[in-house]
């Protein structure tokens, strides 16, 4: 978030966007999940993903897609549970999951 000038205007930067992303949908005592799903081709243009497990055990996948174009991504689980979905152009978004079985 940015203040403009004299006139004390806010300005939502993206960083400020991001951050409520997280603090709204990965609460206290979530743990990060090992992921590998990550497209690099400029510091921009990625698909990047971040998984968290949640104290109730459900999980939290958040999801940017940096590319210019509409794109899918597939998190699969250990547990052989697979989800896929698309992601919107120079996006992030989320998925909330059901709690895990067993």
């Amino acid at each position: 978030m940015n203040v403009l000038g004299q006139t004390l205007k806010l300005k939502m930067t993206k960083d400020y966007y991001v951050m409520g992303q997280f603090s709204k949908f990965v609460p206290r005592g979530a743990i990060a999940l090992s992921t590998s799903a990550s497209f690099d081709i400029e510091v921009e243009q990625k698909i990047a993903t971040a998984v968290f497990l949640k104290p109730d055990h459900s999980r939290t996948v958040i999801i940017y897609n940096g590319f210019p174009q509409h794109g899918n991504d597939t998190v699969d689980f250990t547990s052989g549970e697979s989800w896929t979905g698309q992601v919107y152009r120079e996006s992030m978004m989320t998925w909330v999951l059901p709690l895990v079985k067993g």
